[in-house]
């Protein structure tokens, strides 16, 4: 299937392993496509920079998230106990730099080793192939990868573009026009 994908997709899938090694994480998931995205110049990423994606503020987002995609700090318990964990992070940041809350025990750098695909990046990759069938398109682009990302709610790529106030159907129909506009 690889052999499909354009320069700027096989870009994606390489940088997203760059991602999940740069923030410890073991496995490669959505959220570390996206954060692959969202650098990129292709249509999936000029997408999501249409859409006001600040590729910072997703970074430490998915910074904070463990293995499981949750923040290992429940930020709803600590409020109950009367700790707001933004000012937690903030305080201990400007002390100690940013992301000094980021790592945990069981994280760790995998040097320049191979890091796999969670099952939903596995997803996403098969399912930007049947946008690009989809779409008539002879190769799988950057905007076809972001449509497999976008194209189940239960990724957590997709849970981190709502938290960030993106609107993932305006965001579908944003790539979809960029890919077709650029396949005309």
């Amino acid at each position: 299937m690889f052999e499909r994908f354009t320069e700027q997709a096989r870009a994606v899938v390489v940088d997203s392993q760059q991602e999940a090694r740069d923030l410890g994480h073991r496995r490669i998931g959505t959220e570390h496509l996206l954060l692959a995205l969202a650098g990129g110049d292709g249509p999936g990423g000029q997408a999501l920079r249409a859409q006001g994606l600040a590729a910072g503020e997703l970074r430490a987002r998915v910074a904070r998230l463990d293995e499981s995609g949750d923040d290992p700090l429940d930020a709803e318990a600590l409020r109950t106990l009367g700790i707001d964990l933004d000012a937690v992070r903030e305080a201990t940041e400007s002390r100690f730099g940013e992301g000094a809350l980021d790592s945990s025990p069981g994280r760790f750098r995998r040097g320049g080793r191979h890091v796999p695909f969670t099952a939903p990046a596995k997803k996403t990759l098969e399912l930007s192939l049947q946008h690009a069938i989809r779409l008539k398109s002879k190769e799988i682009g950057d905007g076809h990868l972001l449509l497999g990302l976008l194209h189940d709610r239960q990724f957590l790529s997709v849970r981190l573009l709502f938290e960030l106030g993106v609107d993932a159907d305006a965001l579908r129909a944003d790539v979809t026009r960029r890919i077709t506009a650029a396949a005309a």
